[in-house]
């Protein structure tokens, strides 16, 4: 009894040593080094393996021509992380080099695999040196000795020269449906007996592709049998391909378990982790916005690595040209610290400094030499550290952009005033102003600063500056100006603005002065975007699909509350003042009907004009009604009537009915609010004559206009005082019907 418990001691200490002993690890995707690599790479895995940058056919496509890029990104990276590494693949019957026959075949073989263990040596750990022999055999294997005495003397003369030059990798072979299949798992076990009675292989790889359906009993009983070789097994190419997110996790968590708590497995690799950057649409661990999916959760709690979450937004804003302040978003509770670290040009990455577990931003006044500094941050914690921040980037090779040029609005005659703040090493300074019309950026002047007259020509084009200091430059980002007809500005009045926004869509706005616009650069498909860019401002999206020109006279905190309707709740719209982004993600709380929705967000608008910008984030959204107010109060809320009860927002008809004329046909208008007003004519003849008059008889405007017949068209807009007005309209070609409205 005693002798039993003692085995049973000895062998429970050895199975949890294996388990310690086991790696976790992905596939390799990137092109240069740990500056690209996901940050996952050093804190969930410790093992990488190249998806295709190690494959004869992606390496040396013609002979004796290598393309080692992906291949040194990857060893660079795994320097950087102390990442076991794995090469994939020396042989297989897919992606081979096309120029390898029969005849070269062993010659070309062999040439492959020295020069890449010439190049890559000890930073090799593992090697599958033959992959999927019994499904994918190469084309050329009659010329490495075909089948043979055993049967598989080409994969045994693989292995022989892989040992030959790979002397202190451990060699593996690799296959797919082994725990899936008793016929392919018993084929299989009989090449590594053959090549294990010469000493050739060291491990077994089974993929994991395909057993969404393969239950976990049958799988631990397929690694039974491999455990009778008396080698290691590494499930390598493993993914569950499922879209439901708990069908994914339950189906990954019974194999998973079975795999990291079977004696014999000594590793697991997934092929690929995040959406989008898979092979199997369904199979990712990371969502395409940087969340993960219930079995990645699962994972990290499984294996006990309970990682601070990924902090964001880093950005680089530079204060001189030698000191830039570094700011990111915390997005952890259980973070000890932040570390910041630095690289210089190409060289390798440091860490400068550890900002506390409640600092969100570090100065960096070191970056005194004429380089490209580029800095990320992750969080800390006892358990670990997170994956990286993006990269963010600050340049002293050239002059730094200090401060941006920013949007602008104005009415047409207007002067317009952009700015630049530039820091340079001491030279001369030069300043070339550009604008783009839409077509292409021409020179405009020079200066720190650019003013002119705003011209309606200029309505959506761009301005930007170029700094130079001797030989090198740099250029800031472009604002964008926005010119407004006087009479189409939104007056606020007593602290509350109201705009007619009327259905989002090309011909539905029905002549309310909210104007579509194109981008400046034609990008917009529908031509109805408006740029809206904001330097530096990242939350900010660089076209909106609505903008009004307000001018306010009470400053202050800003509510704004939309009447608006969508086929669901989810979708939603961003908004922004002057270019900066305000909110992201509003006006969202009500589905199918027309329904008042506020925004959580304040705006601090001072005297003066602004640009209220609205871009919706999914296509149903559509919007009748905005409002702006100082007082939360005066918001309305709850279901409300959409464009129905008027088709044209806020119009109040003078004389609804309508008539036919010899003559002109006069209207009397009290307008009882003074701000933007404006008549509306609907008329079966093209041209009209309006003549407007105070109620003292004398002209406040007379306009000639040609419009389509028989559809309401907006022949003037102006402000008014508060007062009675004439309105006489008189069609051009005499008895024609006319019927006119008042806009305020």
């Amino acid at each position: 009894m005693r002798y039993t418990s003692f085995l049973w001691i000895i062998l429970v200490f050895t199975c949890t040593v294996c388990a310690q002993q086991k790696f976790l690890g992905s596939i390799w995707k990137y092109q240069t080094g740990a500056e690209e690599c996901d940050p996952l790479f050093g804190s969930l895995f410790d093992q990488v393996t190249p998806e295709n940058a190690g494959k004869w056919g992606k390496t040396e496509g013609a002979e004796d021509s290598y393309a080692w890029d992906a291949l040194d990104g990857m060893y660079a990276a795994a320097d950087s992380f102390s990442l076991n590494t794995k090469q994939h693949t020396f042989v297989w019957g897919m992606q081979q080099p096309d120029w390898v026959t029969s005849a070269n075949a062993q010659a070309a073989v062999e040439d492959w695999i020295s020069d890449y263990m010439a190049r890559y040596g000890d930073k090799v750990d593992m090697i599958d040196v033959v992959n999927e022999p019994i499904h994918q055999k190469p084309s050329y294997r009659s010329g490495l000795g075909g089948d043979g005495a055993t049967g598989w003397d080409w994969v045994v003369w693989v292995f022989k020269k892989a040992r030959q030059y790979a002397p202190d990798a451990q060699l593996l072979i690799n296959e797919f449906d082994v725990l899936k299949s008793d016929n392919i798992l018993s084929q299989y076990m009989a090449i590594i007996r053959i090549l294990k009675d010469s000493s050739l292989v060291d491990g077994i790889g089974v993929q994991g592709h395909f057993l969404e359906s393969t239950p976990a009993s049958e799988i631990n009983r397929r690694l039974d049998s491999l455990a009778t070789l008396g080698l290691p097994v590494y499930v390598s190419e493993y993914d569950v391909n499922k879209a439901d997110d708990t069908g994914h996790k339950n189906t990954f968590e019974a194999q998973f378990r079975v795999f990291w708590e079977h004696q014999s497995v000594q590793g697991v690799t997934f092929w690929g982790h995040h959406e989008g950057q898979m092979w199997r649409d369904n199979a990712f661990l990371v969502r395409s916005d940087g969340s993960e999916r219930s079995a990645l959760t699962w994972l990290r709690e499984y294996l006990g690595r309970t990682q601070p979450t990924r902090p964001t937004g880093l950005t680089a804003t530079p204060v001189s040209v030698s000191e830039v302040t570094l700011s990111w978003q915390d997005n952890s509770s259980n973070e000890s610290g932040f570390g910041v670290e630095r690289r210089i040009d190409n060289g390798n990455w440091q860490q400068i400094a550890q900002a506390g577990a409640d600092e969100t931003a570090h100065t960096d006044a070191s970056a005194a030499d004429a380089a490209l500094y580029a800095y990320r941050v992750r969080a800390l914690s006892t358990d670990g550290y997170s994956l990286y921040t993006t990269i963010a980037t600050f340049d002293t090779r050239a002059p730094v952009i200090v401060s941006h040029p920013r949007d602008a609005c104005a009415l047409a005659g207007q002067n317009v005033i952009f700015t630049v703040d530039a820091a340079g090493r001491g030279g001369t300074l030069i300043h070339r102003w550009q604008e783009h019309d839409g077509t292409g950026w021409s020179d405009a002047g020079t200066g720190s600063s650019y003013a002119f007259a705003a011209a309606p020509s200029q309505h959506g084009n761009r301005f930007r500056c170029i700094v130079e200091e001797g030989s090198a430059s740099t250029i800031s980002n472009s604002a964008g100006l926005q010119v407004f007809d006087p009479s189409g500005v939104f007056i606020e009045s007593g602290g509350r603005a109201v705009m007619e926004a009327e259905h989002f869509g090309r011909n539905e706005q029905n002549g309310d002065v909210v104007a579509w616009q194109k981008l400046s650069d034609g990008s917009a498909s529908n031509g109805e975007y408006m740029t809206t860019e904001a330097a530096g401002d990242a939350l900010w999206e660089t076209s909106c699909e609505l903008s009004y020109a307000l001018e306010i006279g009470t400053p202050g905190a800003y509510s704004i509350a939309v009447r608006r309707i969508a086929s669901s709740g989810q979708n939603s719209a961003m908004w922004g003042i002057d270019g900066r982004s305000i909110s992201r993600n509003d006006f969202k709380d009500n589905a199918a009907e027309w329904t008042w929705v506020t925004s959580g967000s304040t705006v601090e608008l001072d005297a003066g004009l602004h640009v209220l910008s609205i871009r919706r984030r999914e296509d149903q959204w559509k919007v009748d009604k905005i409002i702006m107010a100082i007082d939360a109060g005066d918001l309305p809320a709850g279901t409300a009537a959409g464009p129905s009860e008027s088709a044209r927002g806020a119009e109040v008809e003078v004389m609804p009915q309508q008539r036919q004329l010899l003559g002109a046909l006069q209207y009397m208008a009290v307008v009882a609010i003074p701000g933007k007003t404006g008549i509306r004519m609907h008329s079966a003849s093209p041209v009209v004559k309006i003549v407007i008059t105070n109620s003292k008889g004398a002209v406040v405007c007379r306009l000639h206009e040609s419009k389509d017949r028989n559809s309401w068209q907006p022949h003037y807009a102006a402000r008014f005082a508060t007062g009675v007005y004439i309105i006489r309209a008189t069609t051009v070609r005499g008895n024609q019907m006319i019927k006119a409205a008042v806009i305020q």
